[in-house]
């Protein structure tokens, strides 16, 4: 077990960060190697548990419209499948802790970690908006499909599409920030 010292440091530079992250992973600590497994493991069974909620509310929101006849619903389903990549490389990603990180370091993992948490927030509101859209296009009685519907729910489709595209980036970064010595090797082995 390594113990990261600069750790107490980083918590009090960013407290309301890592109170605020706290509430969503309670053992939120990055003060050793031990911790920082935990707390990683923690945080991405939180980000994939997040992730699963949109996934879900969007496949209900697939379903409804198609009972209700709504074509058009690509963007949609392209989505959904953005998410299930995402959520899979999420799952099968290694942690490759190293054996010291210095505040900077620090500092961004926490960072990264509260925007990925802000973002995954507003992307389930975004998500329950798109929802609530949906229950009000017309039933399939009357079949009444306005173009400006299709119109108005494809816009909401693009913010959901941009909110999960910055997830993912910020993910991707924060875990080059504690892969940094796989990457490393990994350069290493690009270059022969």
């Amino acid at each position: 077990m390594y113990v990261f010292k600069e750790w107490e440091d980083a918590k009090l530079r960013l407290w309301s960060k890592v109170k605020k992250l706290k509430k969503h992973i309670p053992e939120y600590s990055y003060s050793d190697s031990n911790r920082a497994y935990s707390t990683d493991e923690k945080f991405c069974g939180f980000v994939i548990q997040k992730l699963r909620d949109v996934k879900w509310k969007i496949v209900d929101v697939l379903n409804m419209l198609f009972e209700t006849g709504v074509n058009n619903l690509e963007m949609l389903e392209k989505t959904k499948n953005e998410i299930d990549m995402f959520l899979d490389e999420v799952k099968i990603r290694e942690l490759s802790c190293r054996r010291s990180i210095t505040s900077e370091v620090l500092d961004s993992i926490v960072e990264y970690d509260f925007n990925i948490t802000e973002e995954l927030e507003k992307l389930k509101r975004e998500t329950e908006l798109l929802f609530e859209f949906s229950l009000k296009i017309e039933t399939p009685a009357n079949r009444m499909f306005d173009e400006k519907d299709i119109v108005e729910l494809n816009k909401k489709v693009q913010t959901i599409e941009k909110h999960v595209k910055k997830i993912r980036e910020m993910f991707e970064e924060r875990d080059k920030l504690i892969n940094l010595k796989k990457l490393h090797l990994l350069d290493l082995l690009k270059k022969k």
